[in-house]
């Protein structure tokens, strides 16, 4: 996979009745026209900017600057300030989140592109908020029903509430290590492509796996991408004026194809499965994903 390029500006934003110091960051193209259409994309879980940064590479040398490209750092990852109450970093704080962002910044009507829990997140801030952004919503690997958990939510949750009863400095260190990201990566992963693999699922989370601001706030994300997923606001989504594409791999182990096919179903949406591709396709078929969202986005030129 060829390495692309995008010239994206760091900006801050501060949002003192939210996070902690305030400084909330996001990534904006050079080009930033407030009037052309703007592509906001969301991250999952202990991601940050950096993990959807290949698919708006790949997007941005096919849409040649018709569009807007910004990508935003959550509350707690990358450099962007946790939440005043650690244990707020959950889907429906985020989605709230979300909706007070745009109105801080005055981006009206984004385009709405979202992986993995950010689909959680953004199915929750479109229950409430749907008018505040397009028409057109992308999910990547979305997390369409509630994951299975190998031991159950009630015995994760225990573990949950052990770990975070353990030295805070000696957590956070097994946490981020290489050793976790590294099991993470082999987990989810499903690419046959060993370079691809090696030199960006793997080498992208050692990176940024473990930038996060505390283990409290992580973990009560990690409670939320475990218990929370799109089916809890299903009707109202159903109901939202929206335009849906869907794009997941279909060996995904946290997004059965039975569930992401019910998704569809209930959303009449668009849905592309690449093959044998698991949980990672962002990292995995970045030029893939960008063809589509592309064409996805291309529609309504053609419709006109």
């Amino acid at each position: 996979m060829a390495q692309k390029s995008l010239d994206l500006q760091e900006k801050t934003v501060k949002m003192l009745d939210w996070t902690k110091s305030g400084d909330i960051y996001y990534y904006e193209s050079q080009d930033f026209d407030t009037k052309k259409p703007t592509l906001l994309m969301v991250h999952g879980f202990r991601g940050d900017h950096h993990g959807l940064q290949f698919v708006a590479e790949e997007f941005a040398e096919l849409d040649q600057g018709e569009h807007n490209i910004m990508l935003i750092d959550l509350p707690a990852y990358g450099k962007s300030a946790e939440f005043i109450n650690a244990r707020n970093h959950v889907a429906a704080h985020y989605a709230d989140f979300l909706n007070a962002f745009l109105q801080k910044i005055e981006l009206e009507s984004p385009i709405m592109l979202a992986h993995s829990f950010g689909t959680t997140v953004l199915s929750r801030f479109l229950a409430n908020h749907s008018g505040r952004v397009a028409k057109k919503v992308i999910l990547l690997a979305p997390i369409a029903k509630r994951p299975q958990l190998i031991f159950g939510t009630g015995v994760n949750n225990a573990m949950v509430d052990f770990v975070l009863k353990l030295p805070n400095k000696l957590t956070h260190s097994i946490a981020s290590s290489k050793f976790v990201s590294d099991r993470v990566s082999a987990s989810y992963s499903k690419t046959k492509d060993r370079r691809i693999y090696k030199n960006v699922t793997k080498a992208e989370h050692r990176k940024y796996f473990g930038v996060f601001s505390s283990m409290e706030a992580m973990m009560s994300g990690l409670k939320s991408s475990q218990t929370d997923s799109i089916s809890d606001v299903i009707a109202d989504l159903a109901r939202a004026d929206k335009d849906y594409l869907m794009i997941l791999g279909t060996r995904d182990k946290l997004v059965t194809i039975d569930d992401a096919r019910w998704l569809k179903d209930q959303l009449r949406a668009q849905m592309t499965e690449i093959t044998d591709l698991g949980h990672l396709i962002h990292y995995e078929a970045p030029d893939e994903i960008a063809r589509r969202v592309h064409e996805f986005l291309g529609e309504e030129k053609k419709e006109r």
